[in-house]
């Protein structure tokens, strides 16, 4: 919706912000349109490392956030490696820009990503910040995950094993950095515990309707 000015009627793929952010910006008139800016929390991690049994008791609770699955609007059409799933990527940032503006709540998106994969998307301006968390766990405690679930194809263990391995050589190399939510020890209710208190930490810093 804020593709389309309000006053031109122009559409613009890539947004223009207000000086402070809080107002999209037309450029082509110079039309501006208020809005609410929060942080985007985005749960990550690889296949049953535990980030959909976070995403599952954060969706139960009533506190305060709005928890998204983003595997909801996964299609072959998004299947652009070339191009770090770019528009997959930037869809789910209008939606979640759509929704936090309606309901005054930030978000929590749960899905497979990394920092990189939102580097030069116009709508990351939408949201004070992009906050990563990985839900990693052991390789032990990761294969016998895969063996509950009935995961027998060589190549997709393999794949998500290097994942999950990729977290943790790396989450202090990307931008931003990736905070790291270790489950092998932890019920599902305890590593939504703890990634409640994630949330909770960054909001206090940077929601300024809360203050």
């Amino acid at each position: 919706m804020l593709h389309v000015c309000p006053s031109c009627g122009k559409y613009y793929e890539d947004l223009c912000f207000s000086e402070d952010k809080n107002a999209v910006v037309c450029p082509v008139c110079g039309a501006g349109v208020p809005i609410r800016r929060y942080p985007l929390f985005w749960i990550t991690g690889a296949s049953c490392a535990g980030k959909s049994s976070v995403n599952r008791e954060l969706f139960l609770q009533d506190n305060g956030l709005i928890v998204l699955e983003s595997d909801i609007l996964w299609d072959e059409k998004w299947e652009t490696m070339g191009d770090n799933y770019r528009a997959y990527r930037r869809t789910w940032l209008r939606v979640c820009q759509n929704v936090c503006q309606q309901a005054g709540k930030p978000a929590v998106l749960c899905g497979c990503c990394e920092p990189s994969q939102f580097a030069g998307l116009s709508e990351t301006g939408f949201f004070t910040g992009i906050h990563f968390l990985a839900v990693v766990c052991r390789d032990q405690a990761l294969e016998r995950r895969m063996d509950r679930r009935g995961m027998t194809d060589p190549g997709f263990r393999r794949a998500h094993r290097d994942f999950n391995r990729w977290f943790y050589e790396n989450h202090r190399k990307t931008t931003p950095p990736i905070t790291l939510l270790d489950t092998s020890d932890l019920s599902p209710a305890q590593a939504a515990e703890q990634a409640l208190a994630w949330c909770r930490e960054i909001l206090a810093k940077e929601n300024p309707y809360e203050r």
